[in-house]
């Protein structure tokens, strides 16, 4: 599939999903850290994500777009394969490289995806690549540093560097294939699927489903929070995002997440905010907007391109 361009309304709704997504997504690690510190494991943790995530993505299926949950046994196959080998991989290896990075050095090179997948956009869907996209690529490499520099403080463990590149790496590919198989399946069914199978995978990791009744009120609103804002919300707006316009328009959209982490903790977790921070923050939104004005190529006429989204 060639997409030398994506109509104006599509663009716009892309932007609103990709951003939506990222916001959604930027609060996993303030979740994480607010989940950690009342006494859940990282397993545990991940477990009450996808649990409360696949049910409240599978009733408002149910309510809303019961025909959603229908899927062919080749579909299915596809959720499995995206789930099993690169969904849970990607968060296997981002779990693996935090033993050894610390959390600001992990999140800058996993940033790498949106370049990462830029590439593979255009090796595989054929993709065509514009300057503006390449400055687009530089100004958010650049914000990202600067939002996250406080890692260049820390000291870089080589097993780490491996995982996290790893993780980026499937991530990306997850994000190209996506748009492949979102030209056959509706983005709502495949998010289901795979959020289905690896809530699956992650329960039998973890071989306890009691889990949901040994926690206490406030363990169960981080769950709850985590089920619906980065994974319900977050994971469903970017498979609508990559549908609406294409793999790397929504890979580059979403670098606004760790300007939006940041914030996230230091209104929630006081933690510092530097001015050279806030300076990244804006120099990712430009990258942004730079690559949205390149995606505005033609017009189409908001019906058809909301038939298209819906």
């Amino acid at each position: 599939m060639k997409k030398s361009s994506v109509p104006v309304f599509s663009a716009r709704m892309g932007l609103f999903y990709s951003i939506t997504s990222a916001v959604a997504y930027a609060m996993l690690p303030v979740f994480t850290r607010m989940s950690l510190a009342s006494g859940m494991s990282s397993l545990e943790i991940m477990q009450l994500r996808y649990g409360f995530g696949v049910a409240m993505v599978f009733i408002y299926l149910a309510i809303c777009s019961p025909q959603s949950l229908k899927i062919t046994p080749k579909g299915l196959f596809i959720a499995f394969i995206l789930s099993f080998g690169l969904d849970q991989v990607t968060s296997l290896n981002l779990a693996r490289c935090f033993e050894t990075l610390t959390a600001s050095t992990g999140i800058l090179i996993f940033y790498i995806f949106p370049a990462i997948t830029t590439l593979l956009s255009v090796l595989i869907n054929k993709t065509p690549v514009s300057g503006k996209t390449i400055a687009s690529i530089v100004l958010i490499a650049g914000g990202c540093c600067l939002v996250l520099i406080q890692a260049f403080s820390n000291r870089v463990e080589l097993s780490g560097v491996l995982y996290v590149l790893s993780a980026a790496f499937t991530f990306a590919l997850s994000f190209v294939i996506l748009q492949r198989v979102m030209e056959t399946i509706p983005p709502l069914t495949i998010t289901f699927y795979v959020m289905l199978f690896t809530t699956l995978g992650f329960n039998l990791v973890k071989g306890d489903i009691s889990l949901f009744l040994q926690l206490d009120s406030y363990q169960l609103l981080m769950g709850f929070l985590l089920g619906l804002i980065p994974t319900a919300l977050g994971v469903t707006l970017l498979y609508l995002a990559i549908d609406a316009t294409d793999s790397g328009f929504a890979a580059l959209c979403s670098s606004i997440e760790p300007a939006v982490t940041v914030l996230a903790a230091y209104l929630i977790l006081s933690e510092p905010v530097l001015l050279v921070q806030i300076a990244g923050m804006l120099i990712v939104m430009l990258g942004i907007f730079i690559k949205y004005l390149d995606s505005n190529y033609t017009k189409e006429s908001s019906v058809t391109c909301l038939k298209k989204c819906a």
